[in-house]
């Protein structure tokens, strides 16, 4: 094991190292490491630069889940890792505009937290769901009004 923390640096010219033994269920290589089942990556990275600080996850750079070559891993935090990958969060996060093409920042965005998770809404939306809700109501006062029957709801 060394003591040097910098990990080697990746290039597209070394190749991934696949684990030849078992995966879990999300793909990533699974072994005993210090008297624990742990990754295959985690274990390698382990290995090579050392323990691995508190509130840092190992990253695969090469997005291979089984790969142990260590120059294709470096640290970051969970939420970092998270937000660089694939997944609805991290897609939905690098929105610039809602799915009705307003901007996404500023004045135009209420994000609010709902237990551990931050939700972020459009404002501009909001307000045209009101006013669609609005304009109906208004014309089924109309109808009462005019002496039509209407189905309430």
């Amino acid at each position: 094991m060394t003591t040097d923390t910098a990990a080697p640096r990746f290039t597209a010219d070394t190749p991934c190292i696949d684990w030849p033994r078992s995966v879990n269920n999300y793909g990533y290589g699974v072994v005993q490491h210090n008297g624990k089942r742990t990754t295959a990556h985690r274990a390698a990275y382990e290995n090579v630069m050392g323990p691995i600080p508190k509130g840092l996850v190992v990253d695969h750079i090469c997005r291979n889940r089984k790969c142990v070559n260590v120059s294709h891993l470096r640290l970051l935090t969970d939420k970092e890792n998270v937000l660089i990958g694939d997944g609805p969060t991290a897609k939905n996060k690098r929105l610039s505009h809602c799915k009705n093409g307003h901007l996404l920042s500023g004045e135009n965005i209420a994000v609010y937290v709902k237990g551990s998770t931050t939700h972020r809404h459009c404002i501009a939306c909001g307000h045209e769901r009101d006013e669609r809700k609005n304009a109906k109501r208004r014309a089924k006062t109309a109808l009462i009004a005019a002496g039509v029957k209407v189905r309430l709801e």
